[in-house]
């Protein structure tokens, strides 16, 4: 299907910082629409120019709500300035503007709605790529549909039931969902009557390296394990590392990727044990030389996860993956044999330190061709042409 060039704008909105699969996503999806639409991100939170959704997309099309209010509102940078000496500059200047005197004294949240609203006046499509309990998703719905403006939701975190039930009125102003699988769709089926959905999953944004690295037809030697993942409370990360402490074979590493404020707990529970190694946040091209020396990739154990992207990550990889059935993960591998409960990781580890080598190369092979006949680029890229049919 041949895709002509419009005159439509489009804006992308969210709570986009630097690290995370959400920033990594809106880059990729705005570069799908870049050369027939013209695009726009503006973000919610707290951006530099380390995010990644500089990843694709040039750095004029990209700015926050922050930025503009620093740039065009004199008494709330002044007000921003001023918190930044007194905390003797530790942080960016745009983490500052929301110290006390901008939030009470300037009431920065009109200002903020002020913004928003300018920027949804000018865009003829709106595509938010939030979780629903995201701060402003309810305004810029609301001030989006009051505009006339075609909605298009990309949720970033699951919903459930009751969340749905609750914001069932704000959803139904929403034109178009897109959800990373139909399991995480269900909430929203069951909520509104004949809801428009798009299930599009992720694509790994390093394709190309990773499909390249080589499955093993024999077991790596030794059996290394790879976790990457943020290191906060919900993604419990320290139930990883204690089944991991607990299994018998002790020439093993457990390499995590990852920050957050978790960090010091979770070594803490490693206990120091050279067992365990931390990476810290490493880029995307680092991480191929940890897919390349791990045989295994295990995903945490979080109820709130709608992906992971780490998942699509490890099936690009060719790596046998040991995960929960959470997110879109249960759809991406059928057939995998490394599936864990909350409390039976240990179970799974176990199995696979024992696995044959033909039963780890048919996994990890699997894992690839599942992602190479599903999750391509050019396969998402195409779904995500195909959606906007839906807004004409």
């Amino acid at each position: 299907m041949e895709y002509q060039k419009s005159n439509n704008k489009i804006l992308f909105i969210g709570p986009f910082n630097d690290v995370g699969g959400r920033e990594l996503e809106v880059s990729f999806i705005a570069n799908c629409y870049r050369e027939y639409f013209d695009i726009r991100i503006l973000s919610t939170g707290i951006l530099t120019q380390k995010s990644s959704v500089y990843k694709f997309i040039s750095a004029n099309k990209i700015d926050s709500i922050n930025n503009l209010l620093y740039k065009e509102r004199f008494f709330l940078k002044l007000g921003t300035y001023i918190s930044y000496l007194k905390n003797f500059g530790k942080k960016d200047k745009l983490n500052y503007i929301s110290s006390k005197f901008n939030k009470k004294i300037l009431n920065l949240e009109y200002h903020k709605k002020n913004v928003i609203q300018k920027e949804i006046d000018k865009a003829d499509i709106i595509f938010i790529c939030a979780q629903l309990s995201s701060e402003f998703l309810s305004y810029i719905v609301k001030e989006a549909s009051r505009l006339n403006k075609k909605i298009i939701f990309r949720a970033t975190g699951k919903i459930d039931i009751l969340q749905a039930s609750k914001n069932a009125e704000l959803l139904r102003l929403i034109n178009v969902f897109v959800f990373h699988s139909e399991s995480n769709s269900f909430p929203i089926r069951e909520v509104i009557d004949e809801p428009i959905i798009h299930i599009i999953d992720q694509c790994a944004i390093q394709e190309k390296s990773l499909l390249e690295i080589p499955i093993s037809y024999t077991v790596l030697k030794p059996i290394n394990f790879l976790c990457i993942s943020r290191l906060s409370k919900e993604k419990r990360v320290d139930l990883v590392i204690k089944a991991f402490l607990e299994m018998p074979n002790k020439d093993s590493t457990l390499f995590i990727a990852g920050s957050g404020p978790k960090l010091n707990e979770l070594k803490k529970i490693a206990s120091n044990n050279s067992r365990v190694r931390f990476l810290g946040h490493i880029e995307n091209d680092e991480l191929l030389a940890y897919f390349k020396k791990c045989s295994f990739v295990i995903i945490p154990y979080s109820s709130e996860e709608t992906g992971p992207y780490t998942g699509i990550e490890s099936m690009a990889a060719g790596r046998v993956i040991i995960s929960p059935k959470i997110g879109a993960m249960p759809e991406r591998i059928t057939e995998n044999q490394f599936w864990f409960n909350n409390d039976s990781l240990n179970n799974a580890i176990n199995k696979a330190l024992f696995a044959t080598k033909d039963e780890i190369y048919e996994a990890a092979n699997y894992n690839r061709e599942r992602y190479k006949a599903s999750y391509r680029m050019k396969i998402v890229e195409k779904q995500y042409l195909e959606l906007l049919d839906c807004c004409n």
